[in-house]
């Protein structure tokens, strides 16, 4: 009778097609990068041209405190009650140092930011030799795309 050992017979795993291998070789840093760039164009295009009242609700919102704060001295966490803690001034300041009279030049302003903190977060990925974990990072950030641009 013909047994086989069941260490000969592994299942079959399927992955999604994303799941590629874990290789980091400059030609995969090269594409990584290349996607990193149009995935961020499009969540700029979408936020601040096809969408941006949908894209950056928050962030107008958010431009008035900073504006509020900048100008008049009365900022939301320290002036009256508020659902932010004080950290979250930090990343409302930032884009407003460009404007805060102009909705469109802070979101290209959060736009800048948030695609220079997803490029230390892709790169920390990269150095960890992680190739898929920066592909599924740029997938998170394409499903991110439209109603949550802004956030």
């Amino acid at each position: 009778m013909d047994t086989f050992p069941l260490a000969e017979h592994r299942p079959m795993i399927l992955r999604p097609w994303f799941w590629w291998s874990e290789d980091a070789r400059p030609a995969s840093r090269r594409s990584i990068w290349i996607g990193f760039g149009a995935v961020h164009a499009w969540l700029a295009l979408v936020g601040v041209v096809l969408m941006p009242q949908r894209a950056f609700r928050d962030l107008v919102l958010c431009r008035s405190w900073v504006a509020l704060g900048l100008h008049g001295g009365l900022w939301p966490v320290f002036s009256g009650p508020s659902v932010y803690p004080v950290g979250a001034l930090v990343p409302m300041i930032l884009p407003a140092a460009l404007t805060t009279t102009s909705t469109t030049l802070c979101a290209l302003g959060w736009c800048a930011m948030v695609t220079a903190l997803d490029a230390v977060a892709v790169h920390a990925h990269i150095r960890r030799g992680g190739a898929r974990g920066a592909r599924c990072w740029r997938l998170y950030e394409v499903n991110r795309a439209g109603g949550a641009a802004g956030r």
